[in-house]
């Protein structure tokens, strides 16, 4: 786990890997209550850093996890933050690779990790991170289909929170 976050200081993991092989996905709640919801503006980590070793550096792949982040945040309601404007939170994104030792040997492993930050103070509210063994031999539409399924999964957890945080939002509505 420790080497996990020494990887990902501000993260967004990714996996290119066997379309049949198990996504694994991981969540964490930072310590702030303010849970961001549905209305909420988002926008991109503005501070660009080094990308650690390991990090996968194909343009295509990265531009295809910004789409499918973006795309599901707007489903559960997020907003885009306008140029200019700042957003409530900022999203943060990294990609990696490296092998692992398993029982069968080593194995390639490719990690895709969603970070949602405070933009007031850039405190952590939500990390989710999925992991799976690479395959190679992917087409590119199993590409996508694997990249755009560890997106849903790694905000599954956000979604839930925005959705009953909307339904609590329409009853109070009602109520008035």
């Amino acid at each position: 786990m420790r080497s996990l976050l020494r990887v990902f200081p501000l993260v967004l993991l990714l996996t290119a890997c066997r379309a049949g092989g198990p996504v694994h996905v991981h969540t964490y709640w930072g310590a702030t209550i303010e849970r961001p919801t549905a209305g909420s503006t988002f926008d991109w980590w503005p501070h660009a850093e080094p990308p650690p070793a390991g990090e996968i550096a194909d343009t295509r792949l990265l531009q295809l996890i910004r789409d499918t982040v973006e795309a599901e945040l707007a489903a559960m309601g997020f907003l885009k933050a306008s140029s200019g404007e700042k957003p409530d939170v900022f999203i943060s994104m990294h990609t990696g690779r490296g092998f692992t030792t398993s029982p069968q040997g080593p194995e390639d492993r490719a990690t895709l990790a969603v970070q949602v930050l405070d933009a007031g103070d850039g405190h952590l509210i939500y990390l989710g991170w999925a992991d799976a063994v690479v395959d190679p031999t992917l087409i590119p539409e199993e590409r996508k289909a694997r990249v755009e399924h560890a997106v849903v999964k790694i905000l599954a957890v956000q979604r839930k929170v925005a959705i009953q945080t909307r339904a609590d939002s329409m009853e109070v509505d009602a109520a008035s």
